[in-house]
């Protein structure tokens, strides 16, 4: 008997439909999604670590080191490369340290020249830089068009999983563009 009646109302369902038209999300539900999809971050000593990517520089809690958003190298010749997998590095800019309290501190400068110094004392660039590649490259004889070449280079890297979900959220947030559209016409 119960057997029956579900049977005849999911029939029903079926026939007239049940709840009428299905509502996409919105577009700030989708992008509030796209926030949290996880990022790779690196602390110097070459731990991995997956995160939501909108974290930032932060302290990773286990080893109190700092966690910088992971780059990829994008150079096709670039020595760190294995195969299709590029080399990936971290950029650690000089604007943040681990404070003695051990949460994230952050230094201002008041001049460019400033931050170059602390970047050079650091032992970083001012930009991204694949350390690999700084192998094969000549700065001095450098000229400032190769120079640019190696800027495009790094690229924030992203992880496969968080690239597929990108794709599944950039058709959704198309569904609910043509949703949109489509109410609008029917006004």
């Amino acid at each position: 008997m119960i057997f029956r009646c579900l049977l005849y109302c999911a029939l029903g369902c079926v026939l007239i439909g049940c709840g009428g038209e299905t509502k996409p999300r919105s577009v700030e539900e989708i992008n509030a999604e796209r926030q949290t999809l996880p990022g790779l971050f690196i602390t110097a000593s070459g731990q991995r670590i997956e995160a939501p990517r909108d974290s930032g520089v932060f302290v990773d809690e286990a080893s109190g080191e700092l966690a910088w958003p992971a780059y990829a190298c994008t150079n096709p010749d670039c020595p760190g490369r294995n195969g299709e997998v590029p080399h990936l590095f971290i950029w650690s800019d000089p604007r943040f340290y681990v404070a003695e309290d051990g949460t994230l501190g952050t230094r201002q400068f008041n001049t460019a020249q400033e931050y170059r110094d602390a970047a050079a004392q650091a032992g970083t660039d001012r930009q991204p830089t694949c350390n690999e590649c700084l192998k094969i490259r000549n700065l001095e004889t450098e000229t400032p068009e190769e120079g640019q070449k190696y800027s495009e280079y790094p690229r924030q890297y992203v992880l496969p999983a968080t690239r597929q979900r990108e794709l599944e959220l950039d058709a959704e947030h198309q569904e609910r563009i043509e949703y949109i559209e489509a109410r609008i016409r029917a006004e």
